[in-house]
């Protein structure tokens, strides 16, 4: 099973189950990203060992208790790199604190494992097909190319396109593009 596909309702309940462990998500999910990443560039570090001893100490009486849970790379958590996809602060900068949304994170038991990369200044891109690269950074699993006739109603006669997982990282279509 491809634990990294899943949601985090159904990891949670397999997790409450005994059907899988922490440890077990957190690998399924470097094993997707280490696939991946190359191509799509989704992800700008992950710190597996880290996540690991983060996995193995779960309280899984957490709400989010073993829940891998990604951040944007402009979001601190201590010691991690913060670079905001910049290559200038690459290897220069390491949190020196949590943000807040990373401390909540971690009370609710999530594991931050990995730190996702930001749009493009500013916060437009161009489109050349009526399909889009969903970034579920609030979720397990790989990114996915979704054609606009699939996406909900509500949101093909938007202005913007919608990035679910990501509920504030929507990005506006830029003026001109095909789509």
């Amino acid at each position: 099973m491809n634990l990294a596909a899943l949601s985090i309702t159904s990891l949670r309940s397999m997790l409450t189950a005994g059907e899988t462990t922490p440890r077990e998500i957190v690998e399924s999910i470097a094993t997707a990203i280490s696939a991946q990443n190359d191509q799509i560039g989704g992800y700008l570090s992950a710190d597996l060992d880290r996540a690991l001893v983060e996995a193995e100490a779960s309280d899984l009486s957490k709400p989010l208790g073993g829940i891998p849970i990604a951040l944007k790379d402009n979001i601190n958590v201590l010691d991690q790199p913060c670079t905001c996809a910049s290559s200038f602060l690459k290897d220069a900068y390491l949190s020196p604190y949590d943000a807040t949304v990373s401390v909540k994170l971690k009370q609710a038991g999530a594991v931050l494992y990995g730190r996702t990369n930001l749009d493009l200044p500013p916060r437009t891109l161009p489109f050349s097909s009526p399909a889009i690269l969903t970034i579920t950074t609030a979720f397990p699993g790989a990114p996915q190319v979704v054609p606009r006739q699939q996406w909900p109603p509500r949101w093909q006669s938007q202005p913007w396109v919608p990035i679910p997982g990501a509920p504030c990282a929507n990005l506006p279509v830029t003026a001109g593009s095909s789509d």
